[in-house]
């Protein structure tokens, strides 16, 4: 692993374990997002972020159900392949979205069983579910708008690989 990927990875990993990823599955997700080639096996990608196979398998059970990564085989190879998903990215961000429902949920309820408040005081719990309501909004407007310019970017292909 160069320097510039091993930086990337440390870094991006300490930002995913600030939002609850274990470290490793943060530092198996951005390799998969910089290695190449872009198809890694355990042994690949367990020398290249100085973790275990055990703790390799652990990050996969993280990652793989949420479509952060996929998994392919190889026609006569027994090993398993690890990359990341086309719409990683995209997973992760509506992943940040999901947990949103719950908050708006609390809201919702609140708002109903105390319409008998003070209107100022029910005022406050309204512009809290509002601002929840348009961060959920905003999420599906970007994401809706990143799909459409990817759909109209040609993937570039590196010089010197065409």
């Amino acid at each position: 692993m160069r320097d510039a990927e091993r930086s990337f990875v440390e870094r991006w990993s300490r930002i995913l374990a600030a939002e609850g990823l274990p470290p490793v599955a943060g530092r198996l997700w951005a390799w998969l997002l910089v290695c190449e080639p872009r198809e890694q096996s355990v042994d690949d990608i367990a020398e290249a972020i100085g973790a275990s196979r055990g703790a390799i398998s652990g990050a996969v059970r993280w990652l793989e159900p949420s479509d952060l990564i996929q998994r392919t085989r190889r026609p006569g190879d027994r090993r398993d392949y690890w990359s990341v998903s086309d719409d990683s990215a995209i997973r992760a961000i509506e992943n940040r979205q999901r947990a949103l429902r719950p908050s708006l949920d609390t809201l919702e309820s609140a708002i109903a069983s105390l319409s008998d408040r003070d209107p100022v005081s029910l005022q406050r719990l309204r512009d809290v579910h509002e601002l929840y309501t348009v961060m959920v909004d905003v999420v599906n407007i970007a994401v809706d708008q990143f799909r459409t310019r990817r759909a109209a970017t040609p993937a570039s292909v590196p010089a010197g690989k065409d």
